[in-house]
């Protein structure tokens, strides 16, 4: 496992590594050498090593991914306690990567697709394969999976429209300019989303429009809570 290179009587050195900031076991990966001798040695699986050494050795500790490490051997170290060295992990950067360098280049402008080809959500293809599919139509009429699609759909879109009312006003202005109680806000955002109308403005980020309307839904909602 080792090698001597220099005459003299070196002693056995029995140390352990330890890996800084890192719980994974990579410490049998770790060379131990000694620069004087060119003796080399390595961990077990729990980072223990043992080489022959005089003192004033330099010995190196290098590692995959690890910074290296040099230590010149002392007479503390030859006593017999453990030899104990701390690594660190290495910090590796990345290039940035840049992403769609060049957005010009898309499937339509490729060919791929014909221009103004309507992209479809995950949930509208879902149902769009389920609907065309002609060997399958009738099958998922009786089974019911159209149905669950439509419903899976209709989610998504309630889901997206929440999203655009969701930071349209901060909450102040819901309980101190509308009047909701604060734990009825996103109650209030969802009874906002079931109108038509109010929908429209949020789809054209009309945001006048919106606080418009938004003020006679409150007034509607106030009136069914008070109710409850």
């Amino acid at each position: 496992m080792l090698t001597c290179g220099q005459a003299g009587k070196p002693r056995k050195i029995t140390g352990k590594i330890l890996i800084e900031g890192s719980d994974v076991r990579i410490n049998a990966a770790v060379t131990i050498l000694n620069s004087a001798t060119q003796a080399t040695s390595a961990t077990d699986e729990d980072g223990a090593f043992s080489l022959f050494a005089n003192e004033g050795d330099l010995l190196v500790f290098s590692g995959i991914n690890l910074e290296p490490v040099r230590r010149i051997v002392t007479e503390e170290d030859l006593k017999g306690n453990v030899f104990l060295v701390k690594l660190a992990i290495r910090s590796i950067e990345l290039e940035e990567v840049a992403i769609n360098k060049h957005p010009n280049i898309t499937a339509e402008s490729m060919g791929i697709i014909p221009y103004g080809t309507k992209k479809y959500t995950p949930a509208e293809r879902k149902l769009y394969t389920a609907q065309s599919s002609a060997g399958d139509a009738l099958l998922n009429m009786f089974s019911g999976r159209t149905n669950m699609l439509e419903k899976e759909l209709k989610i998504e879109e309630k889901e997206r429209l929440f999203s655009k009312i969701e930071y349209l006003f901060d909450d102040d202005y819901y309980t101190k300019r509308l009047k909701i109680p604060n734990e009825y806000i996103r109650e209030f955002k969802i009874y906002c989303i079931e109108d038509p109308q109010f929908v429209k403005t949020l789809e054209t980020k009309n945001r006048n429009d919106s606080m418009f309307l938004i003020t006679d839904l409150a007034q509607k909602y106030l009136k069914l809570i008070a109710g409850q």
